[in-house]
């Protein structure tokens, strides 16, 4: 939920996107808009997302892959965050701030629940699998 701002006069009217946006799509994005070839094996993981940006879509991903500074992986889409299991540590000693680990799966419905304060995993499974198996098919 970091907001991503694109500005181009006379070819982008101003508008809010609901739309998943991964830093890594500013390769095959900006491949799309200067013509360039993107090299065979670079950037698979790249979408082209200049028709979302131009306003002409208003969705590109179907998810967006999130890492921690811990290795933990999680996965949005939609308005559904899941969160894999984990070991390291839950909240951090010197701050005392809650780092979003946990050692069960975590999931989190962002449209009511912005903060991830109400893990709901065990009231929806089937979307916790459904999810899981995004990662795994991934890695």
């Amino acid at each position: 939920r970091i907001p991503f701002i694109v500005s181009w006069s006379g070819k982008i009217k101003p508008a809010t996107s609901s739309a998943l946006v991964s830093q890594i799509d500013l390769f095959g994005t900006m491949a799309q808009l200067t013509g360039e070839a993107i090299p065979e094996y670079a950037a698979t993981d790249s979408y082209n997302s200049l028709d979302t940006w131009l306003g002409k879509k208003s969705k590109d991903r179907d998810f967006v892959i999130q890492q921690s500074v811990s290795g933990t992986l999680s996965v949005v889409s939609g308005t559904w965050k899941y969160i894999t299991p984990g070991k390291a540590e839950r909240v951090n000693r010197n701050t005392n701030i809650e780092l979003g680990h946990d050692t069960i799966p975590q999931l989190y419905n962002l449209t009511k629940d912005v903060g991830e304060r109400s893990n709901i995993a065990s009231e929806y499974p089937e979307k916790v699998n459904e999810l899981s198996l995004i990662l795994k098919s991934l890695k």
